[in-house]
């Protein structure tokens, strides 16, 4: 009782450490933690925010198919169709594959939406309760490139079964190779935002 009370008195805990010592020791690790793995955070929002700018280009560019008639070259995409120099949108009512191919893709959209929003709050809060951020993101991440790839791969069947593709008149444009490079594009930014929590993770528990 007399050490405890003396170390009271001396300002120090009564285990004989230095409360301010361990306050600047604590605020070492927590900086040296975010050295480490804010590069990592900050190559995750790039991806995702690249994955998320390719897939929108993929999803509004005219750029799908491209078909050869005797009137001229004529490309399409999910919401137009163009003959140069004009284009005209599609009217509602559209085969049912291109419906299925506009909603996974949109779906895959907002979810690589969503998912960049979580990497941008992950800066400053890393978790609320058992919930991390950087999870969160990587599994959204993960869902937007599943939604594009059934989406494609529905646009993708149709086509090829269709008369002009067997005869090579009609041929996949810029727009739907978009689309697959968004895919990996997604998957790799998944694969960042796992890393990145795991690294963050290992530290926080080293320091434990």
């Amino acid at each position: 009782m007399a050490a405890e009370a003396e170390a009271m008195g001396s300002g120090r805990s009564p285990e004989g450490r230095d409360p301010s010592f361990t306050t600047l020791s604590e605020m070492f690790s927590n900086h040296y933690m975010d050295v480490l793995t804010h590069p990592l955070r900050i190559s995750s929002a790039i991806c995702s925010a690249c994955s998320l700018l390719i897939l929108l280009t993929s999803l509004t560019t005219s750029y799908w198919v491209t078909e050869r008639t005797p009137q001229g070259l004529i490309h399409a995409g999910l919401w137009e169709m163009c003959r140069e120099p004009s284009c005209r949108y599609f009217p509602f009512r559209v085969p049912e594959f291109l419906h299925v191919t506009r909603a996974f893709l949109i779906m895959a959209v907002l979810c690589g939406l969503v998912s960049l929003i979580f990497i941008c709050i992950s800066f400053e809060h890393a978790s609320v309760g058992p919930i991390y951020f950087m999870v969160v993101a990587g599994l959204l991440s993960f869902t937007a490139g599943f939604f594009t790839l059934i989406g494609i791969s529905v646009f993708t069947a149709v086509h090829k079964s269709k008369r002009q593709y067997i005869q090579h008149l009609i041929i996949f444009g810029s727009s739907y190779g978009l689309g697959w490079a968004s895919i990996s594009m997604y998957i790799t930014t998944a694969a960042a935002h796992f890393f990145a929590y795991c690294k963050q993770k290992n530290l926080s528990d080293s320091d434990c």
